[in-house]
């Protein structure tokens, strides 16, 4: 039997160059590094949590008493890098999020339940992404990242105000 005839019936993203949960979520750390002019930074923590691979993504001020809040939780098999199930309060409504929020942190927890508002599953690469911009481009995390980098500017301005004398200035001789 010639199988010239048949056609291809893989789907059409399969291609060499998928990267894993975690090699997604590093990138993240020089583009917000970049981005924040080194004001914040991201860190990217894995542990194994119930024969699961946990990925936590942190956002960092550090001139804010090295403040840290998980923007989001990815769990996936060992085995098998997708699907990964991502949790973060950047996937609820924002209404939810204003009633519930900021100072909880985020449950170490891994997902039970697929229909929890503040998870989606990730079957590809692509799905993935997709999650995770739509988690880093949400309001919450927008308002997070502006809100830090004010504090963190208010912070650094304080510290060189201690440094140079409370802010104080010499008197301005130019007019005498």
């Amino acid at each position: 039997m010639s199988t010239t005839n048949v056609t291809d019936l893989w789907p059409d993203d399969i291609h060499a160059d998928v990267l894993s949960p975690a090699m997604v979520l590093h990138a993240q750390v020089e583009a917000l590094a970049k981005k924040s002019g080194g004001i914040l930074r991201v860190d990217v923590r894995t542990d194994m949590n119930q024969e699961k691979i946990e990925l936590s993504l942190d956002l960092i001020a550090p001139a804010v008493n090295d403040y840290r809040i998980t923007l989001l939780k990815v769990w996936h098999d060992p085995d098998m890098v997708y699907p990964a199930t991502v949790k973060s309060r950047g996937l609820l409504p924002a209404q939810a999020r204003r009633e519930e929020m900021p100072q909880i942190p985020l449950m170490a927890y891994p997902p039970h339940e697929s229909s929890m508002p503040d998870e989606r599953t990730a079957e590809t690469q692509e799905e993935f992404i997709k999650v995770i911009s739509d988690i880093l481009r949400s309001g919450w995390v927008r308002s997070l990242i502006q809100s830090l980098i004010a504090r963190s500017n208010e912070a650094l301005a304080e510290k060189s105000k201690a440094r140079t004398g409370n802010g104080a200035h010499p008197p301005d001789k130019s007019h005498n």
